[in-house]
């Protein structure tokens, strides 16, 4: 199955509290995460983090199907 992922910018109101904040909004197969922008930076180092620890363990594997990308 081919994945999609769709990142916009939206203002994202609070369903419980109903504060707006700027935020980053990620579709990706019919599910969805809202990021405020403060946050998005530390989001993105992790996950980084979590592919590189990845792509390691594959390459210490000798993993055949390892395509770094």
């Amino acid at each position: 199955m081919k994945m999609r992922v769709r990142v916009v910018r939206r203002v994202w109101t609070s369903p419980t509290t109903g504060e707006e904040q700027d935020s980053i909004l990620i579709h990706s197969n019919g599910g969805f995460a809202v990021i405020p922008f403060d946050k998005a930076r530390r989001v993105v180092d992790a996950v980084h983090d979590l592919c590189d620890e990845h792509d390691r363990e594959l390459r210490e594997r000798n993993d055949r199907d390892y395509h770094p990308v």
